[in-house]
């Protein structure tokens, strides 16, 4: 009787049928990931067009785009520390959170004016790592999703961070407070002058609140630029909180940049409440590598990470998007721009009193 011959596959055939699915998923690959980093990019646009649109209903319903700092001169409440974020709030559907903080308890208790830190809200408890939800220094713990890039991965695990990395760091009152980070600043301007990029002069360095920077007093000058920007946002000046308006944008609002993408790799000031932590500025190059000794030559995110410290080299605007990063403009479109766009360019754009013709980007 003859026996039967089982069919299958042989050594060889299933040696070439593994490599043929080892080649195709070789080649499907990038595109997967590809089309998965267009969706992050898309997500991301969309949040900065939110934001953009959140700041012109602002400006609409105040007649001025929101303010970061102002001394109210009354005794109960002296100081209001708010982001221009917290301002849009109600704008942007975030109306709960806007009616629940208590603007009388803003100030982050490492700048020593304690009686007004968010740490004395009597909602707080008796620790502020932990504090009762309701309090100021609960909600400025939770994270919001459409103030992070999904693109960013970074060590703010799901939006948040410690005190002690994004607010004046290594400050002991916050040290393991949970703060939510933000991947989106407004454009202080194209001005700097710490580090080792000092933008100060000409239409780039000349602020509308403080005149020319050879002439500023010494208080000033230490507070420059964020006392003084030549850009859409700043401090308004400090104690006298004074906002820009449409009508200050004389550049031209296609031609000015509003809000643009920060990666937290990069820079560590990123906390969303806090006023310094809602800024950065164009003097430096979109993406500029990490210059501290830790930092050089390895590569652009492990180098930002290294140099997480260095804020007064790593205060501009960048992201993990291949190539540049997105801005939303002062008329409220959406544009990504190339890392290796002309620099003065760039800066031109970034001024909106500049009276530049400014380039193509």
């Amino acid at each position: 009787m003859r026996s039967k011959r089982l069919s299958g596959f042989t050594l060889v055939e299933l040696l070439v049928v593994i490599a043929i699915i080892g080649v195709l998923v070789g080649l499907l690959l990038p595109a997967v990931q590809a089309a998965r980093e267009a969706a992050r990019r898309m997500q991301c646009s969309n949040n900065l067009k939110q934001l953009g649109l959140a700041l012109h209903t602002y400006h609409d319903t105040h007649n001025a785009f929101p303010i970061q700092y102002r001394v109210n001169n009354l005794p109960n409440r002296p100081l209001t520390q708010v982001s221009w974020i917290i301002g849009v709030f109600p704008m942007i559907e975030q109306g709960n959170i806007w009616n629940t903080w208590d603007p009388n308890f803003s100030f982050t208790p490492s700048l020593g004016v304690t009686p007004w830190g968010f740490d004395k809200d009597p909602r707080t408890g008796p620790d502020i790592n932990n504090p009762r939800q309701g309090s100021n220094g609960w909600i400025l713990g939770q994270p919001l999703p459409f103030l992070q890039c999904p693109s960013d991965a970074s060590p703010a695990v799901g939006g948040v961070a410690k005190g002690s990395r994004v607010i004046n760091f290594n400050v002991a009152p916050t040290n393991n407070v949970n703060i939510g980070i933000t991947n989106y600043k407004g454009v202080l301007g194209a001005n700097w002058d710490y580090g080792s990029i000092i933008v100060t002069s000409g239409s780039w360095g000349k602020s509308r609140f403080c005149g020319d920077y050879a002439t500023l007093d010494p208080i000033t000058k230490s507070q420059y630029p964020f006392r003084c920007p030549t850009g859409f946002m700043g401090r308004g000046n400090d104690g006298l909180g004074i906002p820009t308006r449409i009508r200050d944008i004389t550049d031209g609002t296609s031609n000015s940049l509003m809000v643009g993408e920060s990666s937290f790799n990069q820079n560590a000031l990123s906390a969303w409440f806090f006023f310094n932590g809602v800024l950065a500025t164009a003097a430096f190059p979109i993406n500029r590598p990490a210059e501290c000794a830790a930092g050089i030559g390895k590569p652009r995110v492990q180098g930002w990470e290294a140099c997480w410290s260095d804020w007064p080299n790593q205060q501009g605007f960048s992201s993990l998007h291949v190539g540049g990063a997105q801005f939303a403009l002062c008329d409220g479109s959406v544009r990504f721009i190339s890392q290796s766009v002309n620099l003065g360019t760039y800066r031109d754009a970034a001024t909106i009193q500049g009276g530049e013709v400014v380039g193509e980007f």
